[in-house]
Protein backbone atom coordinates (compact mmCIF):
# COMPACT_ATOMS: atom_id res chain seq x y z
CA UNK A 1 0.00 0.00 0.00
CA UNK A 2 2.89 2.00 0.65
CA UNK A 3 4.26 2.00 -2.57
CA UNK A 4 1.14 2.73 -4.22
CA UNK A 5 0.98 6.06 -2.18
CA UNK A 6 4.37 6.66 -3.24
CA UNK A 7 3.95 6.88 -6.62
CA UNK A 8 0.40 8.72 -6.34
CA UNK A 9 2.24 11.61 -3.84
CA UNK A 10 5.05 11.62 -6.75
CA UNK A 11 2.51 11.40 -10.04
CA UNK A 12 0.69 14.44 -7.99
CA UNK A 13 3.53 16.74 -7.68
CA UNK A 14 4.29 15.87 -11.38
CA UNK A 15 1.02 16.24 -13.47
CA UNK A 16 -1.43 17.65 -10.69
CA UNK A 17 -4.84 16.43 -9.67
CA UNK A 18 -6.81 16.18 -12.69
CA UNK A 19 -4.31 14.56 -14.71
CA UNK A 20 -3.65 11.97 -11.80
CA UNK A 21 -4.83 8.72 -12.95
CA UNK A 22 -5.70 5.72 -10.78
CA UNK A 23 -4.20 3.24 -14.27
CA UNK A 24 -0.71 5.09 -14.23
CA UNK A 25 -0.65 4.59 -10.39
CA UNK A 26 -0.95 1.06 -10.37
CA UNK A 27 1.87 0.80 -13.68
CA UNK A 28 4.19 2.46 -11.71
CA UNK A 29 3.79 1.14 -8.12
CA UNK A 30 3.88 -2.21 -9.93
CA UNK A 31 1.09 -3.73 -8.82
CA UNK A 32 -2.18 -5.00 -10.38
CA UNK A 33 -5.05 -2.35 -11.01
CA UNK A 34 -7.09 -4.56 -8.80
CA UNK A 35 -4.93 -3.80 -6.01
CA UNK A 36 -4.95 0.20 -6.37
CA UNK A 37 -8.71 -0.20 -5.84
CA UNK A 38 -8.65 -2.90 -3.03
CA UNK A 39 -7.11 -0.16 -0.57
CA UNK A 40 -8.61 3.17 -2.66
CA UNK A 41 -11.68 3.23 -4.61
CA UNK A 42 -10.52 6.39 -6.77
CA UNK A 43 -8.27 9.28 -6.64
CA UNK A 44 -9.79 11.19 -4.41
CA UNK A 45 -9.54 8.43 -1.45
CA UNK A 46 -5.91 8.39 -2.03
CA UNK A 47 -4.98 12.00 -2.00
CA UNK A 48 -7.28 12.13 1.57
CA UNK A 49 -4.56 9.48 2.87
CA UNK A 50 -1.83 11.57 1.79
CA UNK A 51 -3.32 14.39 3.28
CA UNK A 52 -4.27 13.08 6.49
CA UNK A 53 -0.25 12.34 6.91
CA UNK A 54 0.36 15.77 6.31
CA UNK A 55 -2.29 17.17 8.15
CA UNK A 56 -0.91 15.15 10.87
CA UNK A 57 2.51 16.14 10.61
CA UNK A 58 1.18 20.19 10.87
CA UNK A 59 -0.94 19.18 13.84
CA UNK A 60 2.20 17.59 15.68
CA UNK A 61 4.14 20.72 14.65
CA UNK A 62 1.66 23.51 15.65
CA UNK A 63 1.85 21.54 19.19
CA UNK A 64 5.29 22.08 19.08
CA UNK A 65 5.15 26.10 18.83
CA UNK A 66 2.46 26.08 21.33
CA UNK A 67 4.56 24.11 23.78
CA UNK A 68 7.00 26.54 24.13
CA UNK A 69 6.01 29.77 26.19
CA UNK A 70 9.25 30.59 28.27
CA UNK A 71 8.83 31.16 31.94
CA UNK A 72 8.22 34.74 32.59
CA UNK A 73 7.14 35.45 28.84
CA UNK A 74 4.30 38.01 29.00
CA UNK A 75 1.07 37.17 27.12
CA UNK A 76 1.50 39.76 24.51
CA UNK A 77 4.46 38.18 24.29
CA UNK A 78 3.72 34.87 24.25
CA UNK A 79 1.55 35.28 21.63
CA UNK A 80 3.43 37.15 18.86
CA UNK A 81 6.39 35.13 19.73
CA UNK A 82 3.97 31.73 19.03
CA UNK A 83 2.44 33.54 16.03
CA UNK A 84 5.92 34.14 14.13
CA UNK A 85 6.72 30.99 14.71
CA UNK A 86 3.65 29.68 13.60
CA UNK A 87 3.86 31.38 10.58
CA UNK A 88 7.44 30.83 10.12
CA UNK A 89 7.04 27.05 10.41
CA UNK A 90 3.90 26.85 8.44
CA UNK A 91 5.67 29.15 5.49
CA UNK A 92 8.58 27.17 4.91
CA UNK A 93 6.05 23.80 4.89
CA UNK A 94 4.09 25.72 1.88
CA UNK A 95 7.40 27.14 0.31
CA UNK A 96 9.49 24.43 0.03
CA UNK A 97 7.61 21.07 0.02
CA UNK A 98 6.38 20.58 -3.14
CA UNK A 99 4.09 17.71 -1.89
CA UNK A 100 2.26 19.89 0.65
CA UNK A 101 1.57 22.10 -2.30
CA UNK A 102 0.33 19.61 -4.62
CA UNK A 103 -1.67 18.39 -2.16
CA UNK A 104 -3.42 21.69 -1.38
CA UNK A 105 -3.73 22.60 -4.81
CA UNK A 106 -5.34 18.78 -5.29
CA UNK A 107 -7.83 19.66 -2.57
CA UNK A 108 -8.89 23.22 -4.01
CA UNK A 109 -10.16 20.70 -6.82
CA UNK A 110 -12.69 18.37 -5.13
CA UNK A 111 -15.37 19.15 -2.26
CA UNK A 112 -14.65 15.82 -1.01
CA UNK A 113 -10.92 17.36 0.33
CA UNK A 114 -12.14 20.72 0.82
CA UNK A 115 -13.98 19.11 4.23
CA UNK A 116 -11.01 17.03 5.32
CA UNK A 117 -9.48 20.68 5.13
CA UNK A 118 -12.24 22.33 6.65
CA UNK A 119 -11.98 19.34 8.79
CA UNK A 120 -8.47 19.72 9.60
CA UNK A 121 -8.26 23.25 10.10
CA UNK A 122 -10.83 22.82 12.69
CA UNK A 123 -8.77 20.57 14.82
CA UNK A 124 -6.10 22.76 14.32
CA UNK A 125 -7.84 25.74 15.64
CA UNK A 126 -8.96 23.28 18.98
CA UNK A 127 -4.80 22.84 19.27
CA UNK A 128 -4.45 26.83 19.07
CA UNK A 129 -7.82 27.11 21.43
CA UNK A 130 -6.23 24.45 23.94
CA UNK A 131 -3.08 26.34 24.33
CA UNK A 132 -4.85 29.76 24.47
CA UNK A 133 -7.51 28.90 26.89
CA UNK A 134 -4.76 27.89 29.12
CA UNK A 135 -3.12 31.51 29.10
CA UNK A 136 -6.11 33.93 27.90
CA UNK A 137 -8.51 33.50 30.61
CA UNK A 138 -10.25 36.77 30.86
CA UNK A 139 -11.83 35.89 27.52
CA UNK A 140 -14.60 33.72 26.79
CA UNK A 141 -13.72 30.28 25.95
CA UNK A 142 -16.04 30.13 23.14
CA UNK A 143 -14.77 33.52 21.48
CA UNK A 144 -10.98 31.71 22.36
CA UNK A 145 -12.35 28.99 19.92
CA UNK A 146 -14.01 31.22 17.30
CA UNK A 147 -10.36 33.22 17.02
CA UNK A 148 -8.61 29.96 16.97
CA UNK A 149 -10.62 28.20 14.24
CA UNK A 150 -10.24 31.76 12.04
CA UNK A 151 -6.47 32.32 12.20
CA UNK A 152 -5.90 28.60 11.44
CA UNK A 153 -7.86 29.03 7.91
CA UNK A 154 -6.51 32.61 7.57
CA UNK A 155 -3.14 31.43 7.58
CA UNK A 156 -3.67 28.26 5.77
CA UNK A 157 -5.06 30.54 2.62
CA UNK A 158 -2.86 33.50 3.00
CA UNK A 159 0.59 31.41 3.25
CA UNK A 160 -1.09 29.12 0.58
CA UNK A 161 -0.96 32.46 -1.52
CA UNK A 162 2.20 33.55 -0.28
CA UNK A 163 3.99 30.55 -1.20
CA UNK A 164 2.46 30.43 -4.80
CA UNK A 165 4.28 33.58 -5.17
CA UNK A 166 8.05 34.58 -6.02
CA UNK A 167 9.70 34.29 -3.15
CA UNK A 168 10.71 38.08 -2.13
CA UNK A 169 7.09 38.69 -2.49
CA UNK A 170 5.61 35.81 -0.49
CA UNK A 171 8.03 36.72 2.39
CA UNK A 172 6.87 40.04 2.74
CA UNK A 173 2.96 38.47 2.67
CA UNK A 174 4.12 35.69 5.59
CA UNK A 175 5.49 38.57 7.48
CA UNK A 176 2.68 40.95 6.85
CA UNK A 177 0.66 38.64 7.95
CA UNK A 178 2.62 38.15 11.25
CA UNK A 179 1.72 41.97 11.82
CA UNK A 180 -2.36 41.87 10.86
CA UNK A 181 -2.48 38.45 13.04
CA UNK A 182 -0.30 39.94 16.08
CA UNK A 183 -2.29 43.22 15.73
CA UNK A 184 -5.64 41.59 15.79
CA UNK A 185 -4.53 39.50 19.15
CA UNK A 186 -3.51 42.66 20.61
CA UNK A 187 -6.89 44.10 19.74
CA UNK A 188 -8.64 41.54 21.51
CA UNK A 189 -6.78 41.27 24.66
CA UNK A 190 -7.39 45.27 24.99
CA UNK A 191 -11.18 44.79 24.43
Amino acid sequence: MQSILDVAENRLIELGYDELKMSDIAKLAGVPIGSVYQYFPNKTAIISSLLQVKMQETQAEIKDELSRMSNGEDLLQYLSNTVSRLVDTLYRRYRYDDSVRALWNAARSDHRLQDLVIEDNLANGEIIYHSLHMVVSQIPADRIRAVANMVCDIIGSALRMAASVDKPQGDIMAEELKVMINTYCMNLLER
